[in-house]
């Protein structure tokens, strides 16, 4: 399957998602950066999350990573609300990460709530394909 058409499919899932769970869902957008080691690449982050229960949470997001060529990369991943320490959230993840294929990524996602809705996200990972590729996303969620 190409690229072109895999994004395609994420983008016809998630919204299937969106519309299929209740409508009182949280949903947040965020904003962010992301970098990868070994290759380097570095780029700017849009993401979209939403409560599909009390502890569960979908997100999906965007990332142009700029480095020695430029590309497109997007990941879809289910997080589970394992405990909220001191008001930080730690949500467990693993999904799909898609640029010119598709590949499994795990990892944890950290969550700074704050009181006026504007969340703070770090979110360490591993990609895993024919190599493991360590990524570190960050950002603000609205």
């Amino acid at each position: 399957m190409k690229s072109k058409n895999i994004g395609t499919l994420v983008i016809c899932v998630f919204s299937f998602l969106l519309v299929s769970f209740d409508a009182s869902a949280q949903l947040k957008f965020g904003i962010g950066g992301s970098l990868t080691a070994s290759p380097f690449y570095v780029g700017p982050q849009v993401r979209l999350g939403f409560d599909a229960s009390d502890h569960i949470r979908l997100s999906g997001a965007g990332t142009y990573y700029l480095g020695s060529s430029s590309f497109w990369a997007i990941d879809v991943d289910a997080r589970f609300k394992l405990a909220t320490i001191g008001g930080v959230a730690v949500e467990p993840l693993a999904g799909i990460h898609i640029n010119s294929g598709i590949a499994l990524n795990a990892g944890l996602h950290f969550r700074i709530e704050r009181d006026n809705g504007a969340d703070l996200y770090f979110e360490p990972k591993v990609i895993v394909d024919n190599t493991t590729i360590f990524a570190l996303s960050a950002g603000i969620s609205f």
